[in-house]
């Protein structure tokens, strides 16, 4: 208590003086609790940013988590629909080798065929043999799977293409 008498005052005065200084007491009670109350509110506010940036940390990491497993899936969807390609062309590669030995096949038949009738003249060997139907039905087989791989192919190689895409707009956007 802060309590100035002056000589010479009267009773008055110095209770006037007694109750200032006791406000002066309460004030500065008043101004340390308040100080106290600042003090809470600004290390509460410091742990609520702490938490937020914590918070902000976490999103920022789930995020990361949940697009690197995006990214994954993408990739390993791409890769796959590469494989189905890269089988249609292994499938389409045996077609072709398949075609070719049959007209080799037939090639050679036709080769004897007309040695022998350039040499024999009139008449012809006798009519194609079986091996040479089945090498024409083959070929005609073929030609219509390869066909539809080819179809299968151009299909495959949209979607690959497409996986690509949202592969490289999944980097892109973030």
């Amino acid at each position: 208590m802060h309590s100035i008498i002056l000589a010479g005052s009267t009773e008055d005065e110095e209770e006037a003086l007694r109750h200032n200084g006791a406000s002066d007491e309460n004030n500065d009670g008043r101004h340390n609790h308040h100080h106290q109350h600042r003090e809470e509110q600004r290390r509460a506010d410091s742990a609520a940013r702490e938490r937020h940036l914590h918070n902000d940390k976490a999103d920022a990491d789930r995020e990361i988590r949940e697009l690197r497993a995006e990214l994954m899936e993408a990739f390993n969807r791409q890769m796959e629909v590469r494989r189905k390609m890269m089988e249609i062309d292994n499938f389409l590669l045996a077609l072709s080798t398949d075609l070719e030995k049959l007209s080799i096949v037939i090639n050679q038949w036709e080769t004897q065929k007309a040695k022998y009738e350039a040499t024999e003249g009139e008449g012809s060997p006798e009519e194609e043999p079986g091996y040479i139907r089945q090498a024409w039905e083959d070929i005609e087989y073929i030609q219509g799977e390869q066909q539809k791989f080819l179809a299968m192919r151009e299909d495959v190689e949209k979607e690959f293409e497409e996986a690509r895409e949202h592969t490289y707009r999944l980097t892109e956007v973030n």
